[in-house]
């Protein structure tokens, strides 16, 4: 079946959560305008706040229902469920927010806003499966990423940054709330926008490019050769 409800169709869906019961589809949408128009450009390269997150219950069913949870939002991009399934987590941009997911019937609270330092525009979300940190990859200049689509020549870097998950728990910390894992200045992988974390490496996924890059997590102390 496919899901075509009003608040599906008005925007471009960007990235989806699904909860662990499979009971509700959290979807992160963005893109008012079409990407080759002015306004498609405005929203991505000038943050113009045109995107919006949904909650969906039952979705894949016949009775699926879905509800705005917040609109005029700067591009939301990467979606992802903590481990323990009760925070939703939001790429807008340079900023995370941070949602209370309700344990009875899956809404959402907007809980706070987490400012991710050194970067310009993150892209999807991914959980560190040891300590539930958030991993992104990012796009530190965005700016690039449309002067790559042009030439080839004109590299646009890939960064992947940790999020800490005391800074999302709202949690006091000792220092900054995220830093830099890897940096590429594009001559391997440019605009790496996805990346999972699994067995002390970094799998990162490019924009336009073919092919997957394999980096050793920086932090992680495990046998990678």
């Amino acid at each position: 079946m496919s899901m075509a409800h009003t608040l599906l169709r008005h925007h471009v869906v960007n990235n989806i959560a699904v909860s662990a019961d499979g009971q509700h589809m959290y979807v992160s949408l963005w893109l008012y305008y079409p990407i080759t128009t002015v306004g498609g450009w405005a929203e991505i390269y000038l943050g113009f706040k045109w995107g919006t997150l949904v909650h969906c219950t039952k979705p894949g069913t016949p009775d699926y229902e879905c509800t705005l949870v917040e609109d005029h939002m700067a591009m939301p991009n990467g979606i992802t469920l903590s481990a323990d399934g009760t925070l939703l987590y939001v790429a807008c941009m340079s900023d995370v927010h941070v949602y209370d997911v309700n344990s009875g019937d899956g809404t959402l609270t907007f809980a706070r806003e987490v400012h991710v330092a050194n970067t310009s525009t993150m892209d999807n979300l991914s959980l560190d499966p040891v300590s539930g940190d958030v991993i992104t990859a990012s796009h530190p200049k965005i700016m690039k990423i449309a002067a790559h689509t042009k030439s080839a020549e004109d590299l646009a870097p890939t960064q992947i940054i940790r999020i800490f998950d005391p800074a999302l728990r709202g949690e006091p910390l000792s220092g900054p709330a995220s830093s830099e894992e890897i940096f590429h200045d594009g001559d391997v992988l440019p605009c790496g926008t996805g990346a999972v974390l699994a067995y002390g490496r970094y799998f990162i996924g490019p924009l336009f490019s073919k092919g997957v890059l394999v980096c050793p997590d920086p932090s992680s102390s495990a046998d990678v050769e």
